[in-house]
């Protein structure tokens, strides 16, 4: 049964023009990039910034390049997960 669905996803993709992942965010949670809707995600214990604010306001515009730098920070550490290298697959063939 599931290689008969994988075959007819092959067929798709090989006469398929174009390609278009849609993935969310959950394909890279597993790598270890934090959400940002869920229960324990970004925006529970951070307020979004709004860009009126971080025009206005030095203290918005530091504390956006503080959350920014962490973030940076932490992309540097993660790494590709099978999802991410399963969609590699795909575009690679």
């Amino acid at each position: 049964m599931i290689q008969e669905k994988i075959l007819k996803l092959g067929n798709l993709i090989e006469e398929a023009s174009n390609i278009v992942f849609l993935t969310g965010a959950g394909i890279s949670t597993n790598s270890g990039l934090p959400d940002f809707r869920s229960d324990n995600g970004f925006w529970k214990t951070n307020k979004p910034i709004m860009f009126r604010d971080f025009l206005n306001s030095y203290q918005s515009r530091r504390l956006s390049w503080i959350r920014n730098i962490t973030l940076n920070k932490t992309l540097k550490k993660i790494k590709p997960n099978r999802g991410h290298m399963f969609v590699k697959e795909i575009l690679d063939a």
